[in-house]
């Protein structure tokens, strides 16, 4: 369906010169002056200003956040920590502000801080999510290490400290959100990953810390077939033999094995929900 007769684009950005290389995330925050545009990319300059990789419209003209960032950014994210409401960036830099962060970085308004020792390997995804002990910020792309906690592509800062979402992906994350579904809120993550906990996830995965079953082995709110079929899969070994890696959450009674035990544990809840 076409736009309405009076929308168009305009030539340039407001009249004025936009900016000299990509733009690959932008957001809205206000830094106490109002709401303004933050935008962020692989440019140098916005306007006639020099901005490395991230810069503010304030509706009027653009100025820098400092000196801005060595390298790309690719996500950014607005997120209160409790200290107040701070722009968040993730990308391939590891300087803001001439301060060492490591392609993750909190912008005040005033100055650029690091966030713990920041990631091993780029971010591309920021988002903000309430796992039912207070909203934190996830970040996601390639890193294997997060604040050199292990952290397999995906990661979650509350403010303090940074934590991994179980064993993460085997590939890259490129994107994430919160939504509720019905089943309550949730984080969703996106990119060509194939498994997300050691389940088979294929490019889009769901992380929720709702209560549930430990027979529920695949998160999905119930204890059905497809958690008997991975159960019996897990079982295959000679009796007593060693979990099978991927098999860690069959082992349903904790003892280090899945046996006729874990069996007898699912039998219980196998048909309930939760």
């Amino acid at each position: 369906m076409a736009a309405g007769s009076g929308c168009g684009w305009t030539e340039g950005f407001s009249g004025l010169p936009g900016l000299n290389g990509s733009v690959y995330a932008s957001v809205v925050f206000n830094d106490g002056s109002g709401d303004a545009l933050y935008v962020g990319g692989g440019f140098t300059v916005a306007g006639e200003v020099v901005a490395n990789r991230i810069a503010k419209w304030d509706g009027t003209s653009w100025s820098a956040l400092g000196t801005g960032m060595n390298d790309v950014v690719r996500a950014l994210t607005v997120f209160d920590d409790g200290g107040g409401p701070a722009l968040y960036a993730g990308g391939d830099f590891t300087t803001a502000g001439g301060v060492s962060v490591n392609r993750i970085a909190r912008w005040d308004g005033t100055s650029w801080s690091a966030l713990g020792t920041g990631m091993n390997d780029r971010v591309s995804a920021l988002t903000v999510f309430d796992d039912g002990s207070g909203p934190a910020l996830y970040a996601g792309r390639s890193f294997t290490t997060a604040g050199g906690v292990s952290a397999n592509d995906v990661a979650q800062w509350d403010g303090t400290s940074w934590s991994a979402l179980g064993t993460g992906m085997n590939r890259t994350v490129l994107a994430l959100t919160a939504f509720d579904d019905g089943g309550g809120p949730a984080l969703f993550a996106g990119g060509p990953f194939t498994t997300a906990g050691g389940f088979v996830s294929v490019y889009i995965a769901e992380w929720s810390c709702a209560p549930r079953s430990p027979a529920d082995f695949n998160a999905d709110g119930g204890v059905d077939l497809a958690d008997y079929a991975f159960l019996q899969a897990c079982m295959k070994g000679p009796a007593g033999a060693p979990l099978e890696e991927g098999c860690e959450t069959a082992d349903v009674s904790g003892d280090g094995r899945v046996d006729l035990l874990d069996f007898a544990l699912f039998q219980t809840p196998f048909g309930n929900v939760g």
